[in-house]
């Protein structure tokens, strides 16, 4: 079963002391014995940082590399709009960065990490420019979920829904993408 908990990490004497002992997920049960040097990712703060970037430079190549290979990914844009799998994400924002990148600054409320598994709530701002018109602002709940994995903090999971209209950002975003 792809959602349930799938066997146990390795641990006794004869295995290092940075081995899981604790049930993992499915997605997370090929984690190998890894060293923090052979991830790509080393926090899930850089993978997010990596994931919006790719949004503002409309990198495909890097934005899909963030993501898990796993069929199993979701993406759910502030629109509603449901994506599944990694073929349907690949082609929506192929589509959206033929038009160019997405002016998006990431605005974070709050962060829960594991071991395995990072979820963060952020406050996503798009700003667009509209041919003569005046430009305008859109904000955006989202939790993007991370897991480690051989490859580094990927992502999982990334929902976005349309945020009222009254939130105000009293504060600048830590990283301003441009």
């Amino acid at each position: 079963c792809r959602a349930g908990l799938h066997g146990t990490g390795a641990s006794g004497p004869d295995q290092p002391s940075h081995v899981l002992s604790f049930p993992l997920p499915y997605s997370l049960s090929r984690l190998a014995l890894m060293t923090p040097d052979a991830f790509l990712h080393h926090s899930a703060s850089t993978a997010q940082e990596t994931y919006y970037q790719a949004l503002v430079d409309a990198d495909l190549d890097a934005l899909m590399a963030i993501w898990v290979d796993d069929d199993s990914v979701l993406c759910i844009l502030p629109s509603g709009e449901r994506l599944s799998g990694l073929d349907a994400i690949r082609d929506t924002h192929e589509e959206v960065f033929a038009q160019g990148g997405v002016r998006v600054t990431c605005h974070e409320l709050q962060s829960f990490e594991t071991a395995t598994v990072s979820v963060h709530h952020v406050i996503e701002q798009f700003d667009f420019n509209p041919p003569d018109e005046a430009p305008q602002r859109f904000l955006a709940y989202a939790t993007n979920v991370f897991l480690r994995t051989p490859h580094g903090w990927q992502l999982m999971l990334h929902h976005a829904s349309q945020a009222g209209d009254e939130i105000e950002l009293s504060t600048p975003a830590p990283t301003q993408l441009h």
